[in-house]
This record gives C-alpha cells, sequence and structure tokens, in this order.
C-alpha cells in the first residue's frame, strides 16, 4: 500500500498542469551526447546542429582578448578560436554532455577520430585547465606551459581574470 491517498495525488497533479506538462517535455539538452558536423563559435565552444557546446574543463581565451608574444601583442581568443576549427574544420565529432552552464550552454566533452578535443585545445596551449571544477586536464597544461605553447609563449591574463576585468 502506497501510504499517499490516490485521490490526493489526483488533485495535486489537477491544481499543477505545468509540472504534469513538464513530465511529458523533451528534455533541454540531449542525454548521454550527441555526434555530428561541428561548428566553432569560439575557443571553446562549439556548436553541434543546433545544440550549443561548452567545452567541458577548459577555459579558452575571449574575441578580443589581447596577449603578448615576443613582444608582439595579438588577438590570442581569435589565435585560440582558429585553432580550435583547424581541430574541428566542419567533420563530425561526438560529445558526451552533461549539465547546463550558467549560460545555457550544454557542457560536453568531445572527440573528433579518437582525438580528445577539449584535451587538444589545453595541450597545444590555446586554453587553460579549469582547475576549479576539474583536475581533468592539469598535467596537459602543465606540459604546454613547459613547452612554452600557444598562450604560454608570452605573457596573457587568464581567460577568467579577463572576463571579470571587463564592465
Amino acid at each position: 500500500m502506497l501510504g499517499v491517498p490516490l485521490g490526493a495525488v489526483g488533485g495535486y497533479l489537477a491544481a499543477h498542469p505545468q509540472e504534469v506538462a513538464s513530465l511529458f517535455a523533451e528534455p533541454a539538452q540531449p542525454v548521454g551526447g550527441v555526434t555530428g558536423r561541428a561548428a566553432v563559435v569560439d575557443g571553446d565552444t562549439i556548436m553541434v546542429g543546433d545544440l550549443v557546446i561548452r567545452l567541458d574543463g577548459i577555459d579558452a581565451p575571449e574575441s578580443g582578448q589581447v596577449c603578448e608574444a615576443a613582444g608582439t601583442a595579438y588577438d590570442c581568443g581569435r589565435a585560440a578560436e582558429l585553432f580550435l576549427r583547424g581541430l574541428v574544420a566542419f567533420r563530425t565529432v561526438t560529445c558526451s554532455t552533461g549539465e547546463l552552464d550558467p549560460y545555457g550552454r550544454t557542457l560536453g566533452f568531445c572527440t573528433r577520430e579518437g582525438v580528445d578535443i577539449n584535451r587538444a585545445m589545453v595541450a597545444a596551449g590555446w586554453a587553460l585547465a579549469y582547475r576549479h571544477y576539474t583536475g581533468r586536464y592539469a598535467a596537459a597544461e602543465d606540459e604546454a606551459r613547459q613547452q612554452s605553447l600557444g598562450l604560454w609563449r608570452g605573457r596573457f591574463d587568464k581567460p577568467e581574470d579577463w572576463r571579470h576585468a571587463r564592465p
């Protein structure tokens, strides 16, 4: 015996039709993952179909973010975006997806032909490991820093610090 009278359940559902409707609604994101051709939005965001996927565990510089290498300023956000474009180049990617970030983007770990795209961005020095969320890419970042790859060739603000300094 359930212990809750069925009439009470029916009365609750009748009084809360939006909750009943939500039981039958499509989920806001694919459960488990998505596969398809990828288009690059920026250095840590891609689109597969109409789904915006924020590459989980990494943080790339923003478009317009200025960095320095060999005494020369450059748009390191654009450089990160171009590197990611080279990695995916409208090829088929597979992303295991999870929760939404605060901006409504689906978080995902993505691969292309067996290559971990998130890790590749960090290993090449064009994104940082998002260490306060996961240590998953910390070793790849340490290696990129030791080899002075990508951002590590010069001076830069962490993307998170750069964003917080903006109005």
